[in-house]
């Protein structure tokens, strides 16, 4: 029970899409992009977007759904290739230094990897399997669950194109952790058009999760998003200027995306890019900053 224990406290968040994908998401795909949108932005909202002539930022990043089908962001989607576009940006340096990579749950070699390690897929986003002591680690299970993640193709979640034809494979990561060995905090940089404009914090995630929503000089922020307020002051982080400096560089050039890094004791490593945060439907309270962001947001011009 314990060795199993080990493994499914950390695999538990996704779990249940991972069971039902079919049943409750693969009806998605008869569905169109648009229709889908409209639909889950009225269940939120309670109102319909306005797609024609977008003003709010989620209106805007529903329109970017639809119509910016930029190449690059199937790439910056990948846990794998994005790999390589942050080594091209800021340097290696920058990146969680990675063990292997495997195209199918046979061929993770547990007895090759550390005692500590982290398990994620290339092809989705929010599933990780965390290992702390991989004697207590039950295999089997592991294997299980992420052979039957390699088979699930995230677009079909929320219809986000750039998941589509990306490659599965399952990425081998070393575990970061703070000087006390709990988990970093995760530290998502909103930028548009390469400049930050607010900072949304995760503290530990995985076990009594604490949220905070902060300015680029870390000051509380005078809204927050889904909900989710301040339950406790979250400390500045020690190389915030650094990871501003991170995030412009991995941000330039895009119209808007969310640069994801974590201040380590020894390193800021880059933990995600995302060019739609939460499918597109960010809850502002108060909602003037839906407004607000969304006045920030210059659209790509583009030509159906």
């Amino acid at each position: 029970m314990n060795r199993a224990l080990n493994t499914r406290i950390s695999t538990v968040r996704g779990g249940l899409y991972m069971a039902s994908e079919l049943t409750k998401y693969g009806i998605r795909c008869f569905t169109s992009h648009r229709g889908h949108y409209e639909f889950h932005y009225r269940r939120k909202f309670g109102r319909a977007p306005d797609l024609n002539n977008p003003s709010t930022l989620t209106e805007k990043l529903g329109w970017m759904r639809l119509h910016d089908r930029n190449p690059l962001y199937t790439k910056l989607a990948d846990k794998s290739a994005v790999r390589d576009y942050v080594r091209e940006r800021v340097g290696e340096e920058a990146l969680i230094p990675c063990y292997g990579e495997y195209e199918t749950a046979r061929k993770i070699p547990f007895h090759a990897l550390p005692d500590s390690f982290v398990l994620k897929c290339s092809h989705e986003s929010g599933f990780v399997v965390i290992c702390r002591d991989k004697s207590r680690l039950d295999q089997r299970f592991v294997r299980m669950q992420m052979a039957t993640r390699l088979r699930m193709n995230y677009y079909y979640r929320h219809l986000e194109w750039p998941y589509l034809n990306i490659r599965p494979r399952i990425l081998a990561e070393k575990l970061l952790t703070e000087q006390d060995g709990g988990e970093p905090t995760d530290y998502k940089f909103h930028c548009f058009d390469g400049e930050p404009q607010w900072i949304y914090c995760v503290k530990n995630r995985h076990t009594k999760p604490a949220y905070g929503h902060y300015t680029v000089d870390w000051k509380p922020a005078p809204f927050i998003t889904n909900g989710q307020s301040a339950s406790e002051p979250i400390p500045r982080p020690a190389q915030l200027d650094l990871m501003l400096d991170t995030a412009k560089t991995l941000s330039r050039g895009l119209n808007y995306c969310r640069v994801d890094l974590y201040d380590t004791p020894d390193q800021v490593y880059f933990g995600e890019m995302t060019i739609i945060p939460g499918a597109g439907l960010l809850v502002f309270e108060p909602e003037s900053y839906d407004l607000f962001f969304g006045e920030r947001l210059a659209l790509p011009d583009i030509t159906d």
